[in-house]
């Protein structure tokens, strides 16, 4: 079977299962743009409460990839890779997404999931002209496998078409 979103119907999908704290998702330019509403973030510690107070909202971009390639030659399951960062200007990017971390971390656990992603944060590197970002690697196979067992991640793609996802329905205990 073969699942194929388009931009808008990521942002609508996306949308609808968003928590409370990330509102307005929208997509420009193959990246998605979120807001987060900082003072409803679950958060420990005075840094995102002083953000929270100073700037109200901070806008996140998120960039969706995939390397099929890279996947077939390490011999591991589909994966999304997703890169995070900060848009707004004048806020301490390494500690909203230090927290964004620890929220995505919980979700995951929360859910089953905390197997299926990696997340690290990346310094930023002015000789590339990047800001501090998240890095998150979801491995596909094992999200199929805990939200829809049976099913198993054959392929995953993303591009300016969207998010495409070919899986295989397997008997029970194959």
């Amino acid at each position: 079977m073969q699942i194929e979103l388009s931009p808008p119907e990521v942002v609508a999908l996306a949308s609808q299962w968003a928590p409370d704290f990330i509102d307005n998702i929208r997509e420009a330019e193959g990246e998605y743009l979120l807001d987060l509403v900082l003072a409803r973030v679950p958060a420990e510690g005075p840094a995102l409460k002083l953000a929270a107070a100073l700037f109200k909202t901070v806008t996140l971009a998120v960039r969706l990839t995939t390397d099929p390639e890279a996947d077939r030659r390490d011999g591991v399951a589909p994966r999304l890779a997703a890169t995070v960062t900060v848009k707004t200007v004048h806020i301490p990017a390494d500690e909203v997404l230090k927290q964004v971390r620890v929220v995505l971390v919980n979700a995951l656990r929360e859910n089953g999931l905390e197997t299926a992603a990696e997340l690290v944060i990346l310094p930023s590197d002015a000789a590339q002209k990047r800001g501090v970002s998240l890095r998150v690697l979801v491995d596909m196979q094992v999200v199929m496998r805990t939200l829809f067992p049976g099913f198993s991640a054959i392929r995953v793609a993303y591009g300016t078409a969207g998010f495409t996802i070919v899986t295989e329905l397997r008997a029970v205990g194959a």
